[in-house]
C-alpha cells in the first residue's frame, strides 16, 4: 500500500480520554498472520469504541476526514475509497457479511511484518519487522512500561492504542491506519468464547451408559 508521501501521518492513541478505554478484538499483534485480500503477513488489531466514547470517536474522525480531504483535494473520491471507521451497528465487511458489533464504532489498525523493499515481489526477500510493542499500566526499574506476552493479553481486554493515520493512493485509494503500539489497562471478558473452563462446562462426569467399559 503506497502512502502519500506529501502527507504527515498524525498520531493518536485511542483510549486516552478519561473512562474512553478502548477494546481489542481480532488479536494479532505477537505473531503476523496472512492477509487474505493482500496477501502480505501483518500484524493488526480491530479496535473497538462504544458509541458513548464520544471524544475518542470525534477525534479520530476529524483526523480521518482531514487526511481523506488531504488525499482527494477539490475532487471526487473514488466510489470505492477506504474509510477506516465502520459502523458496527449496520456497515459489513469485505465479505459483504454484517459486522454484528453493536453499539460499536470498529477502526482496523494494522502495520506489515515486512518491510517493503522497492523492486522485490516476494516478502522472503524483505527483512521482517519487529512486532508492535504490547505493555501494561506498571514500570520496570528502569522506569520503562513492562512488556507483556501473549499470554497477558487477550481479544476482550480493554486499554489504549497508538496508531498513524495516513491517506494512500494505491487502488481506489483511502485513509489508512497503522498500528504504533498497545497498552493494556483492564481486563475483559474473552470475546467468541462464553465459558473455557472445563470443569464449569462439563461438571461431574458420570458413566450411566458405561461408555468406559
Amino acid at each position: 500500500m503506497a502512502t502519500d508521501d506529501k502527507q504527515k501521518p498524525t498520531t493518536v492513541v485511542l483510549g486516552k480520554h478519561k473512562d474512553e478505554l478502548v477494546r481489542f478484538s481480532y488479536l494479532h499483534v505477537f505473531k503476523p498472520h496472512l492477509n487474505a485480500q493482500s496477501k502480505r503477513h501483518e500484524y493488526s488489531l480491530q479496535v473497538m469504541i462504544p458509541k458513548s466514547h464520544t471524544a475518542t470517536y470525534e477525534e479520530i474522525k476529524r483526523i480521518v476526514d482531514d487526511h481523506m480531504k488531504q488525499t482527494f483535494p477539490g475532487k471526487t473520491r473514488p466510489p470505492k475509497v477506504h474509510y477506516p471507521i465502520k459502523d458496527g451497528d449496520k456497515d459489513v465487511n469485505q465479505k459483504g457479511e454484517p459486522l454484528n458489533v453493536p453499539g460499536h464504532w470498529i477502526v482496523s489498525a494494522k502495520t506489515d511484518a515486512f518491510e517493503r523493499v522497492p523492486g522485490t515481489q516476494n516478502e522472503d526477500q524483505n527483512k521482517p519487522t519487529d512486532p508492535p510493542a504490547v505493555v501494561g499500566t506498571t514500570k520496570d526499574a528502569a522506569g520503562r512500561l513492562k512488556r507483556l506476552s501473549s499470554s497477558e493479553v487477550k481479544s476482550g481486554d480493554w486499554g489504549r492504542v497508538s496508531v498513524n493515520v495516513k491517506g494512500y493512493t494505491t487502488g481506489d485509494g483511502g485513509v489508512g491506519v497503522y498500528l504504533n503500539t498497545l497498552q493494556l489497562v483492564r481486563e475483559g471478558e474473552a470475546l467468541g468464547s462464553s465459558n473455557r473452563n472445563p470443569d464449569d462446562a462439563f461438571g461431574e462426569f458420570e458413566d450411566e451408559d458405561g461408555l468406559l467399559d
